[in-house]
């Protein structure tokens, strides 16, 4: 009984070696298969500049399938010759190439190992001893390209930095010429801000002489200088904008006509026949921005002027230069000057001011009268 034991332990163990022979076949028989070592074989040479990562046993693929395997590498003898890289591929798959196949090295990711792809072509049947053209990994060119023109980009940038660097220490310069006034270029701004401060000093000056010109005058004044005339009689006639024209308009109404008729009939009248005086028909409103109101009444105002002109020939008695001046202005949103016109006049109006010289008339400096409704 004791010898039986021994001999149970042995069967065992040789079972067990005898299974695990088996597996390591069949795991060999398995991995072989994948690979194309038991199919039949036959060789394939290809030309390559370069072979960038390819070594022995890297694989072979038609159209991503596993076809082969690199199984030498002969290095060139002299400079200009190409890198012959030698394949064992699949029999059944050497009948699918043609004439123009050729082989290309692909990257399996970044990093990953190279792999020969084999184009099949589309013409004829390849030679078994031909010799197939080979082009290097396009992913390694590309990404050389990009680092060659991120290289130039950057050089590019330092040239740029290295320019505004220059233009700003210029610009420093500038500025610190042009706040002491030396240099040329300070010298020059210095010397042109004076012959514009001659020039606006002429003008000024020459503006200043136009006032006193009895025709170019009434063009180059002031609003307040037309209104306040201290040295003048004035008779101030006030029209309610509703009056004269439609609410935010500048076209006489029909009604507007009337009552400047009956002003000129009756609160003219008086007036028509004194010599040195100066008419003035000035335009209020309270409503619209700036620009607006002021183009507004200054329309308002050119209306009442013209109608009168026209109409009444206010302006006609004397030759050219000695007929009696009308100014038309446009006040807009501006207050009235506190020495002409009445108290709490209407905010959209128009005023007619009469001036004539004081001993033309009463003693008094100023003379408001409202219009009659």
């Amino acid at each position: 009984m004791n010898n039986d034991l021994p001999r149970a332990k042995s069967l065992i163990l040789a079972v067990v070696v005898l299974v695990a022979l088996v597996l390591v076949l069949l795991a060999l028989f398995a991995m072989g298969t994948s690979q194309g070592l038991w199919s039949r074989r036959v060789p394939l040479t290809a030309r390559f500049p370069h072979i960038s990562g390819v070594e022995v046993g890297s694989r072979v693929r038609v159209m991503g399938i596993n076809v082969g395997q690199v199984t030498g590498i002969k290095q060139p003898k002299d400079r200009s010759d190409s890198v012959m890289v030698q394949m064992s591929i699949d029999q059944s798959i050497f009948g699918l190439l043609g004439s123009d196949a050729r082989a290309i090295i692909l990257s399996e990711g970044l990093i990953g190992s190279k792999v020969i792809e084999l184009e099949p072509g589309t013409t004829g049947s390849l030679d078994p001893k031909a010799v197939i053209p080979g082009e290097p990994d396009r992913f390694m060119e590309r990404l050389r390209e990009i680092a060659d023109q991120a290289g130039r980009t950057l050089e590019d940038l330092r040239r740029l930095s290295d320019q505004a660097d220059a233009a700003l220490k210029e610009a420093q310069g500038l500025v610190s010429d042009l706040r002491t006034g030396q240099g040329p270029t300070g010298q020059e701004v210095t010397s042109t801000l004076r012959d514009l401060q001659e020039s606006a000093r002429s003008v000024s000056e020459s503006f200043g002489a136009m006032r006193n010109l009895p025709v170019l005058g009434g063009y180059v004044q002031s609003p307040d200088s037309l209104l306040v005339r201290p040295d003048r009689l004035s008779h101030v006639f006030v029209f309610d904008e509703h009056q004269l024209f439609e609410p935010g308009s500048a076209t006489l109404t029909a009604q507007g006509r009337e009552r400047l008729d009956l002003f000129m009939a009756k609160d003219f009248e008086p007036l028509k026949n004194l010599s040195g005086v100066e008419i003035v028909v000035a335009a209020y409103t309270n409503s619209g921005s700036g620009s607006e109101a002021t183009t507004l009444t200054r329309g308002q105002a050119e209306a009442v002027k013209k109608y009168l002109m026209e109409k009444h020939r206010i302006h006609s008695p004397g030759l050219l230069f000695s007929g009696r001046p009308v100014t038309a202005v446009g006040m807009g949103r501006k207050p009235s000057p506190i020495s002409v016109g009445p108290r709490n006049p209407p905010p959209r109006r128009v005023e007619i001011i009469v001036f004539c010289p004081p001993e033309k008339g009463p003693t008094t400096s100023s003379t408001s009268e409202s219009s009659r409704p």
